[in-house]
């Protein structure tokens, strides 16, 4: 029997034909995800992060969302991410207890402007990141997560946004399992900054 890992990754990189329901769903989630990170990026510490980490000296290939600033990939994810989650009204998925979409979307929209994506394949990777983050969320058991002091975005976020990033850059399964190996010494989600 293959490993967790190895399933989730076969999962991640298989082909599969999204049908007009899930296609549908997936341009759902995208429009919520651009509403609340445009909004977020007018908060204050949406504006904070951009002073402190827009300016990097790496080539600008992707834009910062409600902002018109082209920055680098990873900078642009990240303050994607911190945009989409500002005003806590990103999406959720209760089981897991956790925000896919402020992990999936800011990674697989910086990554597609880099490499210019197409739709199509930006919404099946996207729908490979949710069903990640989603999935590794219900092993770790949302309801518990924050019992045990774990916030679940953080903890399983990682891996929606590896398995999103993975099937844009047409990663095998065997390099899936390896980038899931390292989101994994990279998930922490402590619930400490709650203290």
């Amino acid at each position: 029997m293959a490993s967790v890992t190895r399933r989730l990754a076969h999962a991640a990189t298989g082909e599969h034909e999204l049908d007009k329901t899930l296609s549908d769903r997936a341009r759902l989630l995208l429009f919520d995800y651009l509403a609340v990170a445009v909004r977020g990026s007018a908060s204050e510490s949406s504006a904070t992060a951009r002073g402190v980490l827009a300016a990097d000296s790496a080539p600008q290939s992707a834009v910062v969302e409600g902002t018109g600033l082209w920055t680098s990939t990873p900078t642009a994810a990240l303050l994607n991410a911190m945009s989409g989650h500002s005003i806590e009204m990103d999406d959720a998925h209760e089981p897991a207890s956790l925000h896919a979409g402020v992990v999936v979307w800011p990674t697989v929209l910086a990554l597609g402007d880099e490499r210019a994506t197409s739709p199509a394949e930006m919404l099946a990777a996207a729908v490979a990141g949710y069903d990640a983050a989603c999935r590794v969320g219900r092993m770790l058991g949302g309801a518990t997560a924050y019992a045990r002091g774990f916030h679940p975005t953080g903890v399983c976020g990682v891996f929606g946004a590896a398995a999103a990033a993975g099937r844009l850059l047409g990663l095998s399964t065997e390099q899936m399992v390896s980038a899931f190996g390292i989101a994994a010494t990279s998930a922490c989600g402590s619930m400490e900054y709650l203290s």
